[in-house]
């Protein structure tokens, strides 16, 4: 697949090996479902009924994760209750509360925190309920392992890997280019989430990590929010402080930080894609910039392959009575161009979904060229990203 290639392995204690590709979705063993078995004590529920508690589907990567987690578990024979909280950790425990004051036990949740850390308190209280709980989107923290019977989504700590291996790229072109850089290896800005999101600090780790050997100089990270707006606010509040010490590289966790970045630059004179690189942690809404060569590099992260993922997931567990693999079992779906590969009926805790990068670099056509020919899972990297 041209332009297209799979990032570094994935670093965990154990790794167990995928079910065989087919032409079956994720979920096809799933397919007949509805109602079944329970969670992690293993007790039965007759609910036919799936809840998801997950922050706003203003944000369009999440509304997409909703939309469609709902239709496969809806093909599976369950229904889906959806609590949608502001990204607000506070929002999301009341809802909590209110769901548990209700007396219903589901036959499954779906846990995609707000805060990670603070959202800890509720999900032990979820645990209760004693039915499968399948968190997504951010790494299950170690105080939360007895209260989450798997996990099923992104890997942020190898997407910034991958983000990181992308800029190193970057900067060997720019030195075969004969382009001086600043300093001895390059200033990059860091544009994340707010303060405590888990994934933008993941991501941030693993860049680092997967960059130690040949280390950029950070010359600051900004918490700039999940918007492009809120980005462009911060980034350009900071600037007259930034401008001054020369920017190489703008990594951005995810596609809006990027932007509101590269708008922020762009408006005080710099042209990206000339003046200084961009890395994007994933592509969100479409590949323009990355087409136009303002962003010289990005990834595959789908909400839609997420919410195969944890759908999978959920409806092994919910039919098998809660098992997984092991504590330290992991699965990193393969990055198949023609199909989804297949969730074991025991699913591993950690089942990742693939995150293969995109390299640009070139000229819009070459560029357009790298878009046409991406695909992941029978599906092409408009349809998985230009939501």
């Amino acid at each position: 697949m041209h332009g297209i290639k799979l990032g570094s392995p994935r670093r965990h204690a154990k790794t167990v090996a995928v079910a065989s590709l087919s032409a079956l979705s994720l979920f096809a063993l799933a397919a007949c479902g509805g109602g079944g078995g329970a969670g992690n004590g293993k007790s039965a529920t007759a609910s036919d009924e799936v809840v998801m508690f997950i922050p706003s589907s203003s944000n369009n990567y999440i509304a997409a994760m909703i939309s469609t987690g709902k239709d496969l578990l809806g093909e599976a024979g369950y229904s889906v209750k959806v609590f949608e909280n502001n990204f607000d950790q506070t929002e999301q425990d009341q809802q909590v509360q209110q769901y548990l004051a209700t007396g219903d036990k589901p036959a499954g949740i779906i846990w995609f925190p707000a805060d990670n850390a603070a959202g800890i308190a509720s999900v032990r209280r979820l645990a209760e309920l004693d039915v499968p709980i399948v968190q997504t989107n951010q790494a299950v923290l170690p105080e939360a392992l007895d209260y989450i019977t798997a996990y099923a989504g992104e890997d942020d700590y190898a997407n910034g890997q991958i983000a990181g291996e992308s800029a190193m790229q970057w900067r060997d072109e720019q030195e075969s280019k004969g382009v001086r850089l600043h300093g001895e290896s390059g200033n990059v800005l860091t544009v994340t989430y707010p303060r405590g999101y888990q994934a933008g600090e993941d991501r941030i780790r693993g860049f680092e990590d997967a960059t130690e050997s040949a280390p950029f100089e950070i010359l600051d990270v900004l918490d700039v929010g999940f918007t492009t707006e809120d980005s462009y606010t911060a980034v350009s509040q900071a600037w007259p402080k930034l401008e001054g010490q020369g920017i190489d590289l703008i990594f951005g966790v995810s596609e809006f930080p990027a932007v509101g970045a590269i708008q922020a630059a762009e408006e005080a004179g710099l042209v990206a894609g000339k003046d200084f690189g961009v890395i994007s942690g994933n592509c969100q809404t479409n590949f323009d910039l990355f087409v136009k060569g303002s962003t010289y590099a990005t990834a595959i992260q789908s909400p839609i392959i997420e919410a195969i993922a944890f759908s999978g997931v959920m409806s092994a567990l919910i039919k098998n009575g809660g098992e997984t693999q092991g504590p330290d079992s992991t699965v990193s779906l393969p990055a198949d161009e023609d199909a989804a590969p297949s969730i074991d009926q025991t699913p591993a805790y950690y089942t990742y979904i693939p995150n293969p990068p995109m390299i640009g670099g070139g000229t819009p056509a070459e560029n357009q060229k790298v878009v046409d020919e991406a695909s992941l899972w029978g599906k092409s990297a408009t349809e998985l990203c230009a939501q």
